[in-house]
């Protein structure tokens, strides 16, 4: 990946099982002119005659060269109180290395352990536990996230205290989405409390590292990446603070700037001149630049989305050959982006990660996002007119509902949606599906709870929101109507069973005073539960994943029926539905013929009148 001129000159030479790394905090004032640290490299050297037991000490280990993770600069989510420190959370990471394994020891700073036992179901993709991933790229040719063909040969590993894999490993790919123990590997962690250290031990075989016919030998060279996940509270399943080894070399953090690691036979840094690293090959692959994503964006964003009805032949050609064109193209794009890596970004946009998030906007779909966002937001300026509804699809997911008596958004979430709080206005929020990560903003709700009058979000299910107590957060009960300014009512629309339980997902009804009537459907609203609402809504919004999305949309019979949940990156394996297609969308239309119905692209807008 990138040519790393020389190693940290602050890496010290020290045993292993020695005292835990302490730093004071840095001065604040220091740190607000932010001065970029030195690409990093590292130094594995050969083991030697010494034999290790992987059992998480690390007393029998030779010397060896540590990576550093202690520098402010270094640290990823710092909000709201969320980083106190290196006590906080900090960490060193040691390497050595023979024909058969690299041996990888970590020591971690951590004032509170989170691990996590026997009884926690393991089907989350990211466990909530405390963590450090070491990623490999033998090949030095990962020139971005996303779909990048330079990744196939990647190899992450994921070092966590883990009941049900006590002693194994777990190997991530993260490109395909498939995590399993990794054959043959070993890691032991170990809590030593009263002195806040954790101590992660392995043993790593080099066919789970390296290409095949690849073996390792001294000079080789292959790039990494080193991250501490910490979880610090106890019902966040995202982490609040992370530190990773390339963090601290701008003001962004760029996800494809690694550090390197050289395998060496033996090296003491007092004895010893530092190595030059050789530069890493040029990539062979080719992927889409920034002007490609501004191309399709500004071709899809000439064309206009239209309605299909019972006039409509095809509804792929409703908006015209080229915007078909164009959309599949985006849809193509959209199926291929990593789910871990969505899932990812949304994580670091919702505990404020702003350096990161910042860094994967600058290219891939993420910048497409980022700009379509900049877009909507110029546009949303204008004011609709009178008893008109103007609806924009979210780039990443949800709506933007203005109109001449209030504003608020559906299922908000994605990079600067906050802005649209700060610059237009949001009176309110509603959310189908709250618990879910990629269906809310957090930075959005936290800042609607703390404005003066507050800002009401409407929810079914309580979930962890930075500064909120357990139990403090306001419930909608179903088919309940509140009062909203500039509307008439918000109602929600649910099942509540009779041992209390609620269905994960809520539909709302919201009626404008002398206006439409709208409709989110959500994914569990049946026609049983529309029954109850006794009014027929103008506008419906509804999920083509939803079962019995044409049934309901039939059944409202609504002037207009916005299908949702189309051009969204990867949300859920295939087994628990995956990802809603472009091309089932055009199915869809069909069968809800002879009903109006439209697709929005990401950042589009219509009026409905």
């Amino acid at each position: 990946m990138t040519w790393i001129s020389c190693l940290l000159t602050s890496a010290l030479l020290v045993p292993q099982g020695g005292k835990p790394p302490t730093k004071k905090p840095s001065d604040p004032a220091e740190t607000r002119m932010f001065r970029p640290m030195p690409l990093p490299g590292a130094i594995a050297q050969q083991r030697g005659v010494r034999r290790i037991v992987v059992d998480g000490a690390l007393s029998e280990w030779p010397k060896a060269v540590p990576i550093e993770l202690l520098d402010p600069r270094q640290i990823s989510g710092t909000s709201l109180g969320a980083y106190r420190g290196p006590n906080d959370i900090s960490g060193q990471v040691y390497m050595v290395w023979d024909e058969k394994n690299l041996f990888v020891g970590i020591q971690v700073i951590d004032d509170w352990h989170r691990d996590l036992k026997n009884n926690v179901a393991l089907r989350q993709e990211i466990p909530p536990v405390d963590n450090v991933i070491i990623t490999f790229d033998p090949k030095r040719d990962t020139t971005t996230m996303g779909a990048d063909p330079g990744r196939k040969e990647d190899r992450t590993f994921m070092f966590a205290d883990i009941e049900r894999t006590a002693g194994k490993l777990i190997l991530w790919d993260r490109l395909r989405g498939t995590k399993n123990l990794g054959e043959g590997a070993r890691c032991v962690v170990t809590r030593r409390d009263r002195e806040s250290v954790t101590m992660y031990e392995a043993s790593i075989p080099w066919n789970l590292i390296l290409p095949p016919g690849t073996k390792a030998a001294p000079g080789y060279v292959l790039d990494m990446q080193v991250v501490i996940n910490d979880y610090d509270e106890v019902t966040d399943r995202l982490p609040q603070t992370r530190v990773g080894w390339n963090f601290g070399m701008g003001p962004k953090i760029d996800p494809t700037l690694w550090g390197s690691l050289m395998l060496m036979r033996e090296f003491d840094a007092e004895r010893d001149k530092a190595p030059r690293f050789p530069r890493a090959p040029k990539p062979t692959h080719k992927l889409m630049e920034r002007e490609d994503w501004l191309a399709l964006y500004r071709g899809i964003h000439k064309t206009r989305p239209m309605f299909a009805n019972e006039m409509t032949t095809d509804p792929a050609m409703v908006g015209g050959r080229e915007r078909h064109k164009l959309l599949t193209d985006l849809d193509k794009h959209l199926q291929t982006y990593p789910r871990i890596d969505n899932l990812e970004y949304h994580h670091r946009i919702q505990r404020r990660m702003l350096r990161e998030s910042a860094g994967l906007g600058q290219n891939g779909l993420p910048f497409f996002w980022r700009y379509s966002i900049t877009d909507l937001l110029r546009r949303a300026k204008d004011a609709p007119p009178e008893k008109t509804v103007r609806l924009f699809r979210l780039p990443q997911g949800g709506w933007y509902v203005r109109s001449a008596t209030c504003n608020f958004v559906v299922d908000p979430c994605g990079f600067g949606v906050e802005r649209l709080y700060l610059d237009q206005g949001i009176d309110f929020a509603v959310m189908t599906r709250p618990t879910e990560a990629t269906r809310r903003h957090d930075p959005l709700l936290i800042r609607m709870s703390a404005s003066k009058p507050k800002r009401q979000f409407f929810t079914h299910l309580e979930f962890h929101l930075t500064g909120a107590a357990p139990g403090s957060m306001f419930m909608v009960k179903p088919f309940v109507e509140y009062l909203m300014g500039g509307l008439e009512n918000v109602q929600a629309i649910g099942r509540v069973s009779s041992d209390g339980k609620v269905t994960l997902s809520y539909g709302y009804l919201i009626k404008w005073k002398d206006g439409p009537t709208m409709l989110v459907a959500g994914l569990s609203v049946t026609p049983d539960d529309l029954k109850k609402i006794g009014v027929r809504p103008d506008i419906l919004i509804v999920s083509g994943a939803h079962e019995s999305a044409a049934k309901i949309a039939r059944y409202v019979n609504a002037r207009y029926t916005v299908i949702e949940d189309v051009f969204l990156a990867p949300e859920y394996p295939e087994q628990f539905g995956g990802r809603y297609a472009y091309e089932k969308a055009l199915r869809l239309q069909n069968e809800m013929k002879p009903l109006r119905t439209v697709i929005l692209a990401p950042g589009e807008s219509i009026d409905l009148k």
